[in-house]
């Protein structure tokens, strides 16, 4: 539906992550 964002962690949840969000509603995440 367009709505929903989905992430998940490594075994530990120690991996860094940004996210931005747009002013046009898009979601980017970028990780290692």
């Amino acid at each position: 539906d367009g709505k929903t964002v989905g992430a998940c962690l490594d075994r530990n949840g120690l991996r860094p992550a940004r996210y931005w969000r747009t002013v046009d509603d898009m979601v980017y995440v970028a990780s290692e």
